[in-house]
């Protein structure tokens, strides 16, 4: 017994740890799958968005992120009450020198910018009241983001 009690000793932390390294390993192999190519693209209710409180007497907003790929903003359509806005909109299609059009869908141009080369996100503050908005590209007549705001 003497002799099986030693082995039981030397075998079962190994086996543990074993068991441990192999858990560790599989974690890993979980955590940097990539992607499937055919994932479902993001939908406005799977967004993120942050609603930032107010600083001195400054008025709460809500940050809109948005993404431009190569093939047109994510998410492209937004559905909001009307409020403070943060509109943070990043440019990972790998094209410079894009200018981003915000518009009514009636009425004048609301914004317009052309970030620098170094930067690669817009970010404009605007209070958006109920109606449709249109954030596009210009020269690039496909790419748009559909932006719909509520009353409160």
């Amino acid at each position: 017994m003497n002799a099986n009690r030693r082995m039981f000793r030397i075998v079962a932390p190994l086996s543990v740890g074993l068991v441990v390294v192999i858990v560790a390993i599989a974690a890993a192999a979980i955590s940097r799958k990539p992607k499937s190519p055919h994932q479902p693209p993001a939908t406005p209710a799977s967004i993120p968005t942050a609603i930032v409180g107010p600083v001195g007497n400054k008025q709460a907003f809500t940050v809109l992120p948005i993404m431009l790929k190569q093939d047109g903003f994510v998410p492209d359509e937004i559905t909001k009450p009307a409020g403070e806005f943060l509109l943070s909109v990043g440019n990972d299609s790998h094209i410079p020198d894009l200018t981003f059009q915000l518009d009514p869908e009636h009425g004048n141009r609301l914004h317009q910018s052309t970030p620098q080369r170094e930067r690669t996100r817009w970010r404009q503050q605007v209070r958006l009241n109920p109606g449709k908005y249109f954030l596009t590209v210009q020269n690039h007549p496909r790419w748009i983001c559909r932006i719909t705001i509520t009353a409160q």
